[in-house]
């Protein structure tokens, strides 16, 4: 029986703003967690026929209690079985982080409450059953991560006909962005693409060792997929072409031990040579036998994206290695390279090595196991000394102490190199001895100028967050203001509205009174023949009054004229306000933009400096 590896994901921004939330959120626990966790490990005993032994229900307590005020829940192979779900369930409470690997949980899964974020259930030995119930469970709660894959080879899960359940969980739910299902018996993969297809929050998928031969759909925000030890080689056009088309934009590809020959290898590479997104390929335990080796020179000449390249115990010919280094010679980008357990022996080390005038950024090499003896490795190790490489590893080959001194040269002028693997070899104590030192003091100086750059750099991210506040202060305020500036628009406008009214009334009242006076001047003149002086100057008198209303009609006329232009003149000044919160509000995302992008780049700097720190933190090499 073999051992399966399961390769972790690599988190994407997303997700680490996620686990700080999480780590924010304080944790309150009830004070009978003592009694909870006593009676799980009575269960257990139970169900396993055991005597529960006081010294080992201590023990039990003690690393159970610690994290429950964590964000993290590990019970990984604590041999707990179905009986234990219950207890689990409010032991579990709301830790967002669970462990449950390596137990003996089987089908007893189906009673799990599903309100964390992230479930580790790999090798419970959860059947078809349970799988239907816990993709019931699963796709109406909030769950972001779930791993039910098998790294080892006993009591493992078998999806079998909850395929079919899984392939609706993807359509619909619409937070699930993380899923293992490696090494799971997968046989329809009719279902799952129908799931695939519908899905738009998925970011990483593991579908390894399920000896998948058709194709698989890719999704549109995937961002690392592993297909390792599946025989995809017949079917790599259907995947490439989505790569080419750009219909996901997958950083990180792992197609390792797929049957490939030259061939597929070439295949791949002359569809994805133009990806912008593609930055780790790993292409390790495929046999790369064939004539189309200059499909890796071109890869490398034309792509300026990838950083890193596996290609470990791939049969790698001298004439490939030729190749490669031709394109290595050219490329700019690439970071790390790994070509451990390819016996390509001095030759190849020889045409490995003229490989490295150009690769500027180069930072990690590895030819563990390839062969080589001093003749190729003091080659290398002198073009070693020109480069900027700070992580080497040479460990199992033939080198002896004139390539260890060397080595040791090299350690000494670059005080940066942080990893030198020079173990297994046919080099002395001594030397070994030394290099090891070398290394050692290395790393506790490079730790020491990494403390003020840190600091700085987080005083640089916190800079841009009080940015990113402020943008967002001075959009509050616009909204405000543009809600007050329409409230008033909106009441001048009904004010004029009113006035208009109230004058088209007034003219209308003076029209009438105007035809009144007309009719009784009709009715004066019809009679003018017989009239005295008196009437004479009572038609005089009615003349000046028309003469007066005339003169007020012309001025409410006027009136009505001057209000029209006002009425005109704030429509204008309402066109004039939106032009201006547009602009605003245009040149408020261009700030926002470029904080955004300001934010990313110092958050990758972040986390690439944490892991470096993590890096450091572990000990020095340890001779094997």
């Amino acid at each position: 029986m073999r051992k399966v590896q399961s390769a972790a994901p690599r988190y994407s921004p997303k997700i680490n703003l996620i686990s700080s939330f999480m780590a924010s959120t304080p944790q309150v626990r009830k004070r009978n967690d003592r009694k909870i966790i006593e009676k799980l490990y009575s269960i257990k005993c139970q169900e396993m026929k055991l005597v529960v032994l006081d010294d080992q229900l201590q023990r039990f307590i003690d690393k159970i209690i610690v994290q429950l005020n964590t964000d993290t829940l590990n019970l990984q192979d604590m041999n707990l079985g179905k009986m234990c779900i219950p207890i689990l369930n409010k032991l579990i409470g709301d830790i967002p982080n669970i462990r449950l690997s390596q137990n003996v949980i089987g089908d007893g899964v189906m009673n799990l409450q599903i309100n964390m974020v992230s479930l580790s259930l790999s090798n419970c030995g959860i059947g078809p059953n349970g799988f239907v119930q816990l993709f019931k469970a699963v796709k109406q709660s909030t769950l972001y991560s779930l791993n039910v894959g098998n790294p080892q080879s006993n009591n493992r899960n078998r999806l079998g006909k909850s395929i079919k359940d899984l392939g609706v969980l993807l359509g619909q739910n619409k937070i699930l962005a993380m899923l293992d299902i490696s090494a799971c018996g997968i046989y329809d993969v009719y279902h799952l693409n129908q799931g695939l297809i519908q899905n738009q929050t998925l970011i990483y998928l593991n579908i390894a060792d399920n000896e998948i031969k058709e194709q698989i759909n890719l999704v549109k925000t995937l961002e690392e997929l592993n297909v390792r030890d599946n025989p995809i080689n017949q079917n790599i056009t259907s995947y490439t072409e989505q790569l080419r088309q750009d219909v996901c934009r997958i950083r990180n590809l792992n197609i390792s031990g797929c049957k490939f020959q030259l061939i597929h290898l070439h295949q791949l590479l002359e569809h994805i040579e133009r990806n912008g997104h593609l930055q780790i390929l790993k292409l390790d335990n495929n046999m790369l036998i064939g004539d189309f080796v200059l499909c890796i020179a071109n890869y490398l000449v034309y792509n300026n994206v990838l950083e890193e390249l596996s290609m470990k115990n791939c049969s790698l010919s001298n004439l490939f290695i030729q190749q490669l280094a031709i394109g290595m010679s050219k490329n700019s980008r690439l970071k790390v390279l790994n070509l451990s357990k390819n016996m390509f022996g001095n030759e190849g080390a020889i045409l490995l090595a003229d490989g490295f005038g150009g690769v500027s950024n180069l930072r990690s090499i590895s030819v563990r196991r390839c062969g080589f003896n001093d003749d190729g490795g003091i080659r290398l190790f002198k073009q070693f000394l020109k480069s900027k490489i700070q992580e080497f590893d040479v460990s199992r080959n033939l080198l002896t102490d004139s390539t260890a001194m060397y080595a040791i040269q090299l350690a000494i002028k670059n005080r940066q190199i942080t990893k030198l693997k020079f173990t297994n070899n046919l080099n002395s104590y001594e030397t070994q001895s030394k290099i090891e030192r070398l290394i050692k003091e290395n790393v506790e100086q490079y730790k020491t100028g990494l403390v003020p750059t840190l600091i700085g750099q987080v005083q640089r991210m916190s800079n841009y967050q009080d940015e990113q506040v402020m943008v967002e202060q001075r959009q509050a305020n616009i909204r405000v203001k543009r809600e007050i500036l329409s409230q008033e628009y909106y009441t001048a406008q009904s004010q004029q509205f009113t006035t208009i009214s109230s004058q088209k009334d007034r003219t209308a009242q003076q029209e009438d009174k105007l035809a009144i006076i007309k009719d009784e001047l009709m009715k004066v003149t019809q009679q003018g023949l017989g009239l005295d002086k008196k009437n004479w100057q009572i038609l005089y008198q009615m003349d000046e009054q028309i003469t007066q209303i005339t003169e007020q009609i012309k001025s409410e006329n006027q009136i009505i004229s001057s209000i029209q232009k006002n009425l005109s003149a704030e429509q204008q000044k309402k066109k004039n306000l939106q032009q201006s919160y547009k602009q605003s509000l245009e040149n408020i995302k261009l700030q926002y933009d470029m904080i955004s992008r300001k934010l990313r780049q110092a958050e990758a700097e972040y986390t690439s400096l944490q892991r470096q720190m993590q890096f450091q933190n572990t000990p020095a090499t340890k001779k094997k």
